[in-house]
């Protein structure tokens, strides 16, 4: 493997010599310019978390990647040469954070290409251009200049920006480079919205980002919702050489550039310590071999920090632990309520008991969570890295949803799920659904858009454009019996015979019409209703044949949830909680999380 000058050499020559189509160039150079910059100045200070559960032992600073399947790809050492990263970048290519911008130089704003040195003017960095290519540039805030350069740069010519609407060049012959004004001498600073795209459309604003989506031609799952998958790991084994390193390298310098988003639970029920006990009175002494007493795994620290424990049904001990594993303090939760313990000095360990002798397991809600407050109980699960040196790691979804408009259309549990979509890899989500939403009309609805038809006129009057509609409705229709034939309903020559209230096939005729008719160009899916505790397959069978019928007649691509998604009647309970559901209908949070995973990766099946 090259090492990182060299990769970096071949990077930098390639970019001025000979720009690469289809790639942006100086964006990839920055990117890995900095990597590298931050690698070999603290690579050091690296630490990665996994909620503190070990993968490998500590003999460098390491990635490690989690396959789909769960299996695990080779480690890849950071502080040997730059691993080959695989990279894409956004739509907006200006960076006005980029050191390579273009201080007290101004281009003219009669579009002559003549560039100037005029102070308190910036211009852009030299960006590689390809002749022929359309470049649009939109949030220019007032009328800047456009200066195109050939190999030996030399002026080829120019253009003028408007400063109130979208400009689109196209790349002169003979041209390589680019260079325009983004802030003009009356600007305090560079207008936050400055975007530059390569098309000939103008598209709603995003900020500047790349995105990692591999390392050793590996993938990386960034997962944002369901998947809890992790890119590296810090073990929490108390006596490894990883560990005590790492633990000072968080005191001493945290995690600066790393971005992570971990579950608010940290005590994970399949890590701890069998036959250990905590002493109940807040000294903090541990007894080993206590008979089926069991106790968390150690947890790595930071004095001052503050532990919140909620659901631990029963007093528990809390055992802190320096550096040399000697005993610092003690402390308790209590058996009701929560309780927040702050971590002494000198503590970079915690362990706590989380069952005695008396109890058959462990409490099923138990949760730890760093903080002062005791939030909604949430199941232990990993941590996940999501940026490296402020880039983003990719989504599995990034580039098949990047910018598209989503808009849904359902009921209570459509109204839930969609927390679980990360922004800003959907242009925009526009959701009207509302709880007890039926697809037909609803007899003695107490809000109008419990009816499907009220939902879709209400997108249609606030002019919603969207790319991907999703439909989440059918649950409530069981309801009824009014199922009506499919052949009646396609007998119905216009919108306005058809019977939305007293036929379901009708009803789903009227909806995939007019959708149709508003969005010709739309992706439309309609997922069918889940299994629920208090109907059977059969007596939900009508709605679902219903919906497939009608959907394949106007190309509604189906999802089919009720027999896919996961959720299976068997294990939930009508009126209670069971393994998914609250109440034998409606998702719990675990629920919501993989409803939200299953249906994208469903419509993104339907989008390629």
């Amino acid at each position: 493997m090259a090492t990182i000058s060299q990769i970096l050499q071949r990077i930098t020559t390639t970019v001025k010599d000979s720009p690469p189509r289809n790639i942006t160039p100086v964006t990839l150079r920055l990117l890995l310019s900095d990597i590298v910059n931050f690698l070999q100045d603290s690579v050091n200070q690296i630490l990665l978390y996994n909620n503190f559960k070990p993968i490998h032992s500590w003999n460098g600073t390491k990635l490690k990647l989690q396959n789909p399947n769960g299996t695990y790809g080779p480690e890849v050492d950071l502080r040997g040469p730059l691993p080959n990263l695989g990279l894409v970048v956004g739509k907006n290519l200006f960076n006005p954070l980029s050191t390579s911008l273009t201080a007290n130089k101004a281009v003219d704003t009669g579009g002559n290409g003549q560039i100037y040195d005029f102070a308190n003017y910036i211009s852009s960095e030299y960006m590689p251009v390809v002749a022929g290519d359309k470049y649009t540039f939109s949030g220019m805030a007032t009328t800047k200049g456009l200066r195109f350069e050939d190999a030996a740069r030399a002026l080829v010519s120019g253009a003028s920006l408007s400063g109130s609407a979208a400009t689109t060049v196209t790349v002169p012959a003979n041209a390589v480079w680019m260079i325009f004004t983004v802030k003009t001498t009356s600007e305090s600073v560079i207008p936050a919205t400055i975007q530059v795209e390569k098309s000939a459309v103008v598209t709603s604003f995003q900020p500047y980002q790349t995105v990692v989506t591999q390392i050793e031609n590996s993938p990386i799952k960034a997962s944002l919702l369901a998947d809890n998958t992790s890119l590296a790991v810090v073990g929490n084994n108390p006596d490894s050489v990883m560990n005590k390193a790492g633990v000072q390298a968080v005191v001493a310098a945290g995690l600066p550039s790393f971005g992570l988003r971990m579950n608010p639970n940290l005590f994970n029920p399949a890590n701890v310590q069998m036959n250990v006990a905590i002493n109940l009175g807040g000294n903090g002494t541990i007894y080993n071999n206590f008979p089926n007493w069991i106790s968390s795994e150690w947890m790595p620290v930071v004095a001052g920090e503050k532990y919140t424990f909620s659901n631990v049904v029963k007093q528990r001990g809390i055992r802190f632990e320096n550096a040399a594993r000697a005993l610092v303090s003690g402390a308790v939760a209590v058996a009701s309520g929560a309780s927040t313990v702050t971590v002494p000095a000198t503590a970079v360990w915690m362990c706590f008991a989380v069952k005695d002798d008396t109890e058959a397991s462990i409490p099923a809600t138990f949760q730890v969570e760093k903080g002062t407050s005791a939030s909604s109980y949430n199941a232990y699960g990993t941590g996940q890295l999501h940026s490296i040196n402020g880039n983003p790691l990719v989504p599995y979804y990034y580039r098949e949803t990047t910018g598209l408009k989503f808009l849904i259309f359902g009921d209570s549990i459509a109204t839930m799920w969609p927390q679980y979509i990360q922004m800003p890899y959907w242009g925009k989500v526009d959701s009207f659904a509302t709880s007890s939403a039926w697809i037909k009309d609803k007899p003695g609805a107490t809000v109008a858009s419990e009816s499907f038809s009220v939902q879709l006129q209400m997108a249609i009057d606030q002019a919603v454009s969207p790319d991907v509609i999703g439909i989440f409705l059918g649950t409530n229709d069981s309801f009824s019996s009014n199922i009506g034939t499919y052949e009646t309903a396609m007998a119905k020559a216009t919108l306005a015979d058809l019977d939305r209230a007293g036929s379901l096939y009708e009803s789903l005729r009227y909806h995939y019409w007019k959708i149709s008719t508003q969005w010709p160009n739309a992706k439309v899916f309609h997922a069918t209703p889940l299994q629920r505790a208090d109907r059977t397959i059969d007596q939900m069978k009508t709605i679902t044949d219903a919906i497939k019928r009608m959907a394949a007649t106007y190309c509604v691509r189906v999802i089919d949830a009720e027999a896919e998604s996961g959720i299976i009647r068997q294990f939930e309970v009508a009126a209670g909680a069971g393994r998914y559901l609250t109440d034998g209908v409606h998702p719990g949070t675990d629920g919501r999380k993989m409803l939200a995973d299953y249906y994208m990766k469903r419509i993104i099946r339907g989008l390629v």
